[in-house]
This record gives structure tokens, C-alpha cells and sequence, in this order.
């Protein structure tokens, strides 16, 4: 299936994917950033009040930046179209409100192929 990447800000253009987190009955769709070189999939903690999710243990992470990030692990049912796939991921308050989540190597890219077409604008995800 392609995806075509999203302009968020004028002349940026990125592979963020809608994605659906689910848990007991209850749904929200949230916007990923599909990024090979994240190691885990991560996203704001604030979702575990919605989705009502125990978290596991505290864990901690680096970003980016290199600064030491704080989360925690669940276990979460992920969809993407009607794939639907259930995945460890990291909760975790050092992402923004509004921020994308994270699409990483550990939950996404061991679930799915992924080929990044940066001329076209656009990703071809394939389970």
C-alpha cells in the first residue's frame, strides 16, 4: 500500500501515517512519524488515560538530541489500515502533546517492509 507523505509545515514533506491505538473497546487514530532510525515505537503518555493502559516498568531512552528521555512499556493493539498488529511500545511525557508519535525498528519495522520514495513524495508499506 502507498502512502503519500504529509506537508506539516510548507516544503517539509514527511512519512506520517495515521495509526490506530486501541485498548479494551476504545480507539484513537494518531498521527506517526514512520522513522527507520528510531529504535522503538513512542508515544505521549497522556494516550494511556484515553486507551485505559497499565504501563510496565519505568524505562529510559535517548533521543535525537542524545538527552536522556523517561517512559514507560505497554503492550498495545496498532492498526494501520486493516493490518492490525499487537506491539510493545514506550508512553512517555518528554514527547509533546501535539508531537507525532514514533514509528520505530522494535513494533513497526519487524511488523512491516518499508520503502521511502523521497522524489515521489510518498512510502510503500507492505506487512
Amino acid at each position: 500500500m502507498h502512502f503519500r507523505y504529509q506537508e506539516p509545515a510548507p516544503g517539509i514533506f514527511r512519512p506520517i501515517v495515521s495509526v490506530r491505538l486501541y485498548s479494551k473497546g476504545v480507539f484513537v487514530f494518531y498521527d506517526a512519524l514512520i522513522d527507520s532510525g528510531a529504535d522503538r515505537c513512542i508515544f505521549h503518555i497522556g494516550l494511556t488515560k484515553i486507551l485505559k493502559i497499565r504501563t510496565g516498568e519505568p524505562v529510559k531512552f535517548r533521543g535525537i538530541s542524545g538527552e536522556l528521555l523517561q517512559g514507560a512499556r505497554a503492550k498495545i493493539n496498532l492498526s494501520l489500515l486493516d493490518w492490525k498488529f499487537k506491539t510493545e511500545v514506550i508512553f512517555s511525557p518528554n514527547l509533546g502533546p501535539m508531537a507525532y508519535g514514533v514509528l520505530g525498528q522494535k513494533g513497526f519495522f519487524d511488523n512491516f517492509k518499508a520503502c521511502f520514495d523521497k522524489s515521489r513524495k510518498q512510502i510503500e508499506i507492505t506487512p
